[in-house]
């Protein structure tokens, strides 16, 4: 076996290679094995080679694991020679090669490197070489690919008719409005947020675009950027109707904090948190949970507070912070940045980039209110 059976992703070429040793003088026969599992049913096979191997041979499998919402680890398997260099490594968020004059992004002995630093949500593509010399480097293995965040789901293959046009909670601390009147096979609205406390319910109720239908809601009640854990599933009907409804139940000791909820329709079969729905379609949300349900008298100022200038540039002002413990200050993906402790009712935050954050307000009785900001 020169190079042992590789999975291909579809859509793009990909190098599959093998070093070997002849024994002895003589004609070989090389031989090149491809099956399908009929998804799809043909492969490509193009630029096939036999060259003689450089003294610098390339480690001969990559793969990467532990991907989180800004980070993922590289694994290798060890060049046949060991690279008095290291290995260099390189990603991007294309998946276009790079070559023997790209710039790597980190070099390491090991067989391992762990990239932080990272967006959210985001597919990156990620090679590694071995480094020889400061003249001699292997060509490039790769690429693996690694999704920072939530797996995106597919669907529409069969009809882009049925999709949930209307969703809405009640029973939060502050709750959830959302319609759509077309067709997004995955419809990521992390950003917009809906609040409970710890140990009360929400009331979700769906609507489909049309037809009767199966409904889905999920909640990643551990963080681990799955939806397949004991009690994740919070609603999966099993009879056809046009809409449905749903209880989110929090965990009385739900720590305070973000989490991702996925709700989903399907026309025809069950589906599953990443896909597909060939008949469907799925939309994510951010649940924050707060450590207790509020009393009526902090309820009411809180749905009183203001703040402005939104956007802002560097100072955002909150008009009401009597009962307030902290501040935090969030962005998208729910990555704490800052922590105010006894806050005013100005916020300095010119430190911040521009974009979307969330500014959450922790009362003293354990409650909490968050608003949406935009920083210039």
């Amino acid at each position: 076996v020169i190079a042992p059976a590789t999975g291909i992703i579809n859509g793009d070429y990909q190098k599959i290679s093998g070093n070997f040793v002849a024994p002895t003088t003589g004609v070989y026969v090389v031989g090149i094995k491809g099956y399908m599992n009929f998804s799809p049913w043909y492969i490509t096979l193009d630029d096939i080679s036999i060259d003689v191997a450089p003294s610098c041979l390339e480690p001969a499998t990559i793969s990467v694991s532990g991907a989180s919402n800004t980070s993922f680890t590289a694994t290798w398997t060890a060049a046949p020679v060991a690279p008095a260099g290291g290995y260099d490594v390189y990603y991007s968020t294309s998946n276009t090669p790079p070559t023997a004059t790209t710039t790597p992004n980190a070099n390491t002995s090991a067989l391992t490197y762990t990239v932080n630093g990272l967006a959210p949500d985001t597919v990156y593509y990620v090679w590694v070489r071995s480094h020889c010399s400061a003249t001699e480097q292997s060509a490039w293995t790769g690429y693996a690919m690694a999704l920072t965040g939530y797996c995106t789901p597919t669907g529409g293959a069969s009809s882009t008719t049925y999709y949930l046009s209307e969703i809405s909670t009640t029973g939060g601390i502050s709750n959830l409005t959302y319609s759509a009147s077309s067709y997004n096979a995955y419809d990521n609205q992390s950003a917009t947020v809906f609040s409970g406390a710890a140990g009360t319910t929400v009331n979700t109720a769906l609507k489909a675009s049309g037809g009767t239908n199966y409904f889905f809601i999920w909640v990643d009640w551990n963080n681990n950027l799955n939806f397949n854990d004991t009690g994740e599933t919070v609603l999966a009907t099993t009879q056809y109707t046009a809409t449905a409804t749903g209880d989110i139940v929090i965990p009385p000791g739900q720590a305070p904090g973000n989490y991702r909820v996925r709700m989903g329709l399907s026309y025809i079969s069950a589906i599953i948190p990443c896909g597909p729905a060939p008949w469907g379609n799925y939309v994510d949300f951010t649940l924050q949970v707060t450590g207790t349900a509020g009393t009526s008298e902090i309820a009411n100022t809180k749905d009183a507070i203001k703040v402005y200038p939104n956007p802002f540039q560097e100072v955002l002002n909150i008009s009401d912070v009597k009962d307030v413990k902290t501040i935090t200050i969030t962005d998208i993906s729910g990555r704490l940045l800052k922590t105010i402790n006894k806050p005013t009712t100005e916020l300095h935050l010119g430190e911040l980039k521009t974009g979307l954050y969330l500014v959450t307000l922790n009362y003293k009785d354990g409650s909490s209110k968050t608003i949406k900001a935009v920083k210039k």
